[in-house]
C-alpha cells in the first residue's frame, strides 16, 4: 500500500514524472490491483490521455466491481468529453455500491450545471434501480427496451451488435435522450440539420400527444418503436408530410375508412356519395382490405384522423384513440349472432367488440332491437340513418354495370341473383347448418337442368356466394359448363372496379337462405325465394333471430330443386307475388326509403368532428393561457 499511496501523492501534487516512473516500475506487481489501475487512470487523465484513462478505470472496476472511485472518475471523464449518457451510466452503477452521502452528492453535483439537470438525475435513478443494465451491456436500445415487457434478449443483443441505435434520439415526454446527451426538444430542433438523428417515440398510451407536440414544435420526421407479437421491435416511420399533417391539424378534419372488399357497400357509398358540402371541409384516408390490420396502419391511423368508419368493425382491434363508427351490419338479420349464437358465442358480433364503437348506424328501431339482443349495445350508441348501401341501390345503373362485369349484352334478359349465407367459414372453420359446399344450397342440385329452365325463360342467374366461403365454392362452381348460370366472386368485381351493390338493383329475383342480403331486396321491393332445406338443423345449432320464420320471410320457401323451379317461374311472371307482405315488413325494417342515408351518416360525422375541433381549440387556448 505504501507504493500506491506514494503514487497517489505524486498525482495529487502534479509530480507527473515520478508518478509515471512508479506506475511503470510497479506494473507487474499490481497488475491485478483495482486501486493501481484507478491511479493509473488518474495519471493518464492528468496528461489528457482520456481514452487510455477510461480503459484504466474500466480495468479497475473489472478487477473490483465495487470500486466507487473508478466509477466516479469514469462519470467525471465522460462528462468532460461530452459523453453525458455514459457519464450517468457509470455514476448510476457506482451508486449501487454505496450509501455514502458524500459520494452520492458528488455524483449528483456533476449535472447541476446542465439545463436539464433534473432529467439527468432522473436518468441516474432509473439506471441505478435497473439491475438488468450494467456497464458491459448498456445501450440506448437496451434502455428503451426496458420500457416494454418480455423483450427478446437475443434480439436486443443483435441490435446492440449492429449499433442499431447509433443515431437515435429517444423522446421522453418533453425532452430527448441521444447516445451522448439529454436535449430539450427545442435545442434538438435548432441543431437537427447538424445532428441528423432518427427521432424515436415509444408506442404507448402517450405516443399521440408526444408526436403531436414535437410536430407542432417543428420536428420533421419521427419513428415509432412498436413491440411485435414475437417480443421484438419494428419501426413505423412518420414522414415529413404526415408530421406536417399534424402540425397543420389536418388530422382533426380527416376521416379514415376501411373499404374491406367489393361487398363492403356501406363504406363504398360513404366514399362515392360524399356530399359536396363536406368535400372541401374534410379529407379522406382510405385503407383497403386487410391492410387495416397492418402495424403501420394501427399505429398511424389515430395520428392521421379523428374518426374511423368501417363496415366490418375492423377498427375495434385498434387501441381506442378515435371516434369509431360502424356502418356495416344488415337491417334484416335472419341468423343469431353474438351472445344469441347457440353454437359460437364469440363468432360475429360480441359485446366486447362494441366497447370501442361510439356510434352504430342503423335503419330502424327494429334493427336496433335485434343488434342490441346480439351485442348488448346501449341505446345511446345508435343513430337511425339508413344503410348508405341502399343509396347505391337507388342511384346506380345496375344493368349497365352487370353487362360490364360479364362483358356481354343482356338485352331483355331477366336476372336472378343467388346469394346464400356461408355454411362453412374458410378462415375460422365455423359450420352453420348443413356444410354444403355448393353455390345453390339445395341437396343434389342439378345445375344443367336448372340452366336449361333459365334458358327457356330468357333468364340468367348470377351466383355470388358469401366471401367467407368464396374460394371453396367458386372454384368448384367455375368448373361447370353452363350457359345461363354465371358464378362471380369479389375478385371479378374488383377487376372491373365495381362494388357488388352497383349491380344488385338490376336483379328481378333473389335466391337466398338465411342471408341478410334479403333486407336489401326487401328495401327494393323485389322478390325473394328462400332455400331452407336445412332450417331445422340451422335453427337448432345456431338459431334464427326472427321467429316465426314464415312470418318474417316475404317470399316462398323451398327445400327441393323442383320447388325452386316452380317458384322461379311464378316470380318471373307475377310482380305482385308476396308484394303486400314485402311492403308490410319494409316499413318495419326501414325508417327511410330514400337515397339520403349516406348524407345522414356524413351529417353525424360533421357533428362529431365540429365538436372535436372546437374542443381541441379550447384546450389549446387553455394551455397557452
Amino acid at each position: 500500500m505504501k507504493i500506491l499511496n506514494k503514487i497517489q501523492n505524486f498525482i495529487v501534487n502534479n509530480d507527473i514524472e515520478n508518478a509515471y516512473k512508479y506506475i511503470i516500475e510497479n506494473e507487474k506487481a499490481y497488475e491485478n490491483n483495482s486501486i493501481y489501475w484507478n491511479l493509473r487512470g488518474m495519471l493518464c487523465f492528468k496528461v489528457q490521455e482520456y481514452d487510455i484513462a477510461i480503459n484504466c478505470y474500466k480495468k479497475s472496476i473489472n478487477i473490483k466491481e465495487d470500486c466507487i472511485d473508478a466509477y466516479f472518475n469514469l462519470a467525471y471523464i465522460y462528462k468532460l468529453i461530452g459523453e453525458n449518457i455514459k457519464s450517468v451510466l457509470y455514476g448510476a452503477i457506482g451508486l449501487r455500491y454505496t450509501e455514502d452521502i458524500e459520494f452520492i452528492n458528488d455524483i449528483n453535483n456533476l449535472y447541476d450545471e446542465e439545463i436539464l439537470s433534473d432529467q439527468y438525475k432522473k436518468l441516474l435513478e432509473e439506471l441505478k434501480s435497473n439491475l438488468s443494465i450494467n456497464c458491459n451491456n448498456f445501450s440506448l436500445f437496451r434502455y428503451i427496451s426496458n420500457k416494454f415487457t418480455d423483450v427478446d434478449e437475443e434480439f436486443i443483443e443483435l441490435a446492440d451488435k449492429n449499433n442499431i441505435d447509433e443515431n437515435w434520439l429517444y423522446i421522453e415526454g418533453n425532452y430527448s435522450i441521444s447516445n451522448k446527451e439529454i436535449l430539450t426538444i427545442e435545442d434538438y430542433i435548432r441543431r437537427q440539420e447538424i445532428l441528423n438523428l432518427d427521432v424515436i417515440v415509444l408506442y404507448n398510451k402517450n405516443y399521440i400527444n408526444i408526436i403531436k407536440d414535437i410536430a407542432y414544435k417543428g420536428i420533421k420526421e419521427c419513428n415509432i418503436l412498436v413491440q411485435t407479437n414475437d417480443n421484438k421491435f419494428t419501426l413505423v416511420k412518420i414522414n415529413n408530410d404526415e408530421m406536417l399533417n399534424l402540425k397543420n391539424k389536418y388530422n382533426e378534419a380527416t376521416v379514415t375508412f376501411n373499404l374491406f372488399n367489393s361487398a363492403d357497400a356501406n363504406v363504398y357509398a360513404m366514399i362515392k356519395y360524399m356530399p359536396e358540402q363536406y368535400k372541401e371541409k374534410y379529407k379522406l384516408n382510405v385503407i383497403k382490405g386487410r391492410d387495416v390490420f397492418n402495424v403501420d396502419n394501427i399505429v398511424k391511423v389515430p395520428l392521421l384522423s379523428s374518426v374511423t368508419v368501417s363496415g366490418f368493425n375492423t377498427f375495434t382491434s385498434y387501441p381506442k384513440y378515435t371516434y369509431n363508427i360502424d356502418v356495416g351490419h344488415a337491417s334484416v338479420i335472419m341468423k343469431n349472432c353474438g351472445i344469441l349464437d347457440k353454437k359460437h358465442k364469440n363468432f360475429g358480433f360480441t359485446p366486447k367488440e362494441y366497447e370501442s364503437i361510439d356510434k352504430v348506424c342503423i335503419t330502424s328501431e327494429m334493427n336496433m332491437l335485434i343488434q342490441s339482443a346480439f351485442s348488448a349495445i346501449s341505446e345511446n350508441k345508435y343513430e337511425i340513418t339508413g344503410n348508405p348501401r341502399t343509396d347505391i341501390l337507388m342511384l346506380s345503373d345496375g344493368r349497365t354495370n352487370l353487362e360490364k362485369l360479364l362483358n356481354r349484352d343482356l338485352k331483355d334478359k331477366k336476372v336472378i341473383f343467388n346469394m346464400p349465407t356461408f355454411h362453412v367459414h374458410e378462415n375460422s372453420g365455423v359450420i352453420n347448418g348443413d356444410p354444403i359446399n355448393e353455390g345453390i344450397k339445395i341437396k343434389n342440385f342439378n345445375y344443367a337442368k336448372f340452366d336449361k329452365l333459365l334458358g327457356e325463360h330468357n333468364t340468367i342467374l348470377i351466383s355470388k356466394v358469401h366471401h367467407a366461403e368464396e374460394r371453396l365454392v367458386t372454384s368448384k362452381m367455375k368448373g361447370y359448363k353452363l350457359k345461363n348460370i354465371i358464378f362471380v366472386s369479389n375478385n371479378d368485381l374488383e377487376e372491373k372496379n365495381l362494388n357488388l351493390y352497383e349491380v344488385l338493383n338490376c336483379a328481378d329475383i333473389l335466391i337466398t337462405d338465411y342471408s341478410s342480403i334479403y333486407g336489401d331486396f326487401l328495401f327494393m321491393d323485389k322478390q325473394v325465394i328462400f332455400t331452407n332445406y336445412d332450417i331445422e338443423q340451422y335453427r337448432a345449432e345456431r338459431g334464427l333471430s326472427l321467429e316465426p320464420y314464415d312470418f318474417w320471410t316475404a317470399g316462398p320457401k323451398v327445400k327441393t330443386q323442383e320447388q325452386l323451379e316452380s317458384e322461379v317461374v311464378k316470380c318471373l311472371y307475377d310482380e305482385n307475388y308476396y308484394k303486400e307482405k314485402r311492403h308490410e315488413l319494409r316499413d318495419v325494417f326501414y325508417k327511410y326509403k330514400d337515397s339520403n342515408s349516406t348524407l345522414r351518416v356524413w351529417n353525424h360525422i360533421d357533428k362529431v368532428l365540429s365538436k372535436k375541433i372546437i374542443k381541441n381549440r379550447h384546450n389549446e387556448d387553455a394551455r397557452k393561457d
